[in-house]
């Protein structure tokens, strides 16, 4: 096999990105490295197996507390040792007053959002985290001697004291508002913020959208995100060991609070609570659903199915128990349960398909009894299947559409036939998903492209301007598929999973402006086309022998 891999011009095998970039392993010189572009954030499974989601600190400055924080009658000291073993950390001093001392920074953040800070006790033992929308306080008070929680304040979603040693202390409040301002207070006992003398330390601060605090990021004049942020491409490693390259249409994830689901109108004869569980994310924001008649939830501000237009729900889930669960889907308004989950003890993402036949709301429902923990709701309009996992904490978000493409590649793709394109695919809706396109991204009816056509049939197509020279003959089948179109003057041969599935007359020229190589995408203007996974993408610069394209395509 190896020897057929040195005949490429181009080879792509997902390893290595970086922001905007896909590196090809054939040509080494960076002349088949892809381009990538998303311009929003996006999730994938990591190898770990986990969810993997942009990180943030929406904070400024977030340990330089005489900086951007405000001061309430408080004088703050740096430079002592903090819970990292560095000398980052600050004294937080009461400097005057009698109540409510502290330090606080101006905000604008809305939704499911978690403040955290590093604490240690000083002369005093407890201190306070606060987030306020200006007229309501969501907060909680932390006792630093003990590593206890103490009370919560106007009901915050949730509060957490970890220890990390050497006396120091992760503390962190989680609300939903529209925030403009985080405030840490110094206390003197749990409840009270009125105090005349005394300090505690504190260190690295944090501001981010979800239910849970994660690892901390450092910033200083301006907000940071990390993670798969903007025009980072996707390393996807679900239901394999290899990482591939996710390319997806756009979709709106129509449900506002994706994993509040405490926060969802209408919770008749369910029991809810947050932050029950690990989740599929690896951290501690999955929630327990116990329904103690029958009963439903429905997703806060939306989404409402309009009749006649299809939908796919998505929802991981799992069993909290050995009984037999009766829970999926709700989308009728009558509460029945619909598109039922297997579940297990294990997490799995269950979805639904359906065209809706009212207008009515969307949620989850359960029988009598049903224990299940959840996360990640997703409701999608105008969709044959759910795509991947879009967090939301307060509105519906979009993700744009991911695209992959080699530009004005005359050095490593082909200028005359004979040639050949491969790609290992995920074919997932069975329908317009198309592997590798040789194309001029300036001419739409231009291009050379294998995939899987419009007919669910595996295809390969040479178009060029008015006509069209197509190869299609087997239907196509869910799951990864090798494909391999050998297109020469006169003929187009197409191998899919080890087999020949036929051969057929090609009358198209090679049109001399087909330079560029996209990736998952039939044309450059399509971008609510049905996208997919590449595994490995492979141009040749001549024909493959049968035989080449059979060993090549083998599963």
């Amino acid at each position: 096999m190896s020897n057929i891999y040195d005949k490429a011009s181009l080879v792509l095998i997902p390893s290595g990105t970086k922001t905007s970039k896909v590196y090809s392993q054939i040509p080494t010189n960076g002349d088949g490295d892809f381009t990538f572009s998303r311009s929003t954030a996006a999730t994938r499974v990591n190898a770990s197996g986990n969810i993997e989601k942009e990180t943030q600190n929406l904070l400024l400055q977030s340990n330089s507390f005489d900086t951007t924080w405000g001061s309430t009658n408080t004088t703050e000291t740096g430079g002592q040792s903090g819970y990292d073993g560095s000398s980052d950390a600050w004294l937080l001093s009461i400097s005057g007053g009698s109540n409510s001392q502290r330090v606080e920074q101006t905000i604008s953040n809305s939704g499911v959002q978690t403040f955290s800070a590093y604490a240690k006790a000083g002369t005093l033992n407890w201190c306070a985290l606060l987030l306020t929308d200006g007229t309501t306080s969501q907060y909680a008070f932390f006792d630093l001697q003990n590593g206890v929680l103490g009370t919560g304040i106007n009901s915050p979603i949730d509060f957490t004291i970890e220890s990390v040693g050497g006396g120091w202390y992760r503390c962190s409040v989680t609300a939903s508002l529209s925030a403009v301002s985080a405030k840490i207070y110094p206390a003197t006992t749990d409840g009270n913020t009125n105090q005349s003398s005394g300090n505690i330390y504190i260190q690295d601060a944090q501001l981010e959208q979800g239910l849970v605090a994660r690892d901390y990021i450092e910033t200083t004049t301006a907000a940071v995100e990390g993670g798969i942020t903007d025009n980072v491409p996707r390393l996807d490693y679900t239901d394999s060991s290899c990482p591939a390259l996710l390319l997806e249409p756009q979709r709106t994830n129509l449900a506002s609070l994706s994993e509040y689901f405490a926060g969802w109108n209408n919770q008749t004869n369910v029991t809810i609570t947050s932050n029950y569980t690990t989740s599929p994310e690896g951290l501690d924001n999955a929630s327990r659903l116990l329904f103690t008649a029958n009963g439903f939830i429905i997703n806060i501000g939306g989404p409402s199915q309009s009749s006649g237009t299809q939908y796919t729900l998505s929802c991981y889930a799992k069993r909290n128990d050995n009984g037999t669960q009766n829970f999926g889907f709700f989308k009728n308004g009558s509460g029945s349960v619909d598109g039922a989950m297997a579940l297990t003890s294990e997490w799995q993402r269950f979805d639904y398909t359906y065209t809706a036949s009212n207008d009515s709301q969307l949620g989850l429902a359960g029988i009598n009894g049903a224990d299940v923990s959840v996360y990640g709701f997703q409701a999608e309009a105008n969709a044959s299947y759910a795509t991947s996992y879009i967090p939301t904490y307060g509105t519906s978000v979009t993700r744009n559409a991911d695209r992959a493409e080699v530009e004005n590649g005359n050095n490593v793709l082909p200028t005359a036939y004979p040639f050949t394109l491969y790609s290992e695919m995920d074919v997932r809706a069975i329908g317009d998903e198309w592997g590798a396109s040789l194309l001029n991204r300036n001419i739409n009816n231009a291009y050379y492209v294998i995939g899987v056509n419009f007919s669910k049939k595996y295809s390969m197509l040479a178009r060029n301007n008015t006509s069209s020279s197509v190869q299609s003959t087997a239907n196509a089948t869910e799951g990864t598929h090798k494909i391999c179109g050998v297109f020469t003057e006169t003929t187009l041969k197409l191998f899919v999973d080890g087999v020949l599935l036929g051969s057929s007359n090609n009358a198209q020229s090679l049109s001399s402006a087909a330079n560029d190589l996209l990736l998952g995408q039939l044309r450059i203007a399509s971008d609510t086309q049905i996208r997919n996974t590449i595994h490995q993408s492979l141009v040749f610069n001549q024909a493959l022998t049968d035989q080449e394209a059979i060993d090549l395509t083998t599963i």
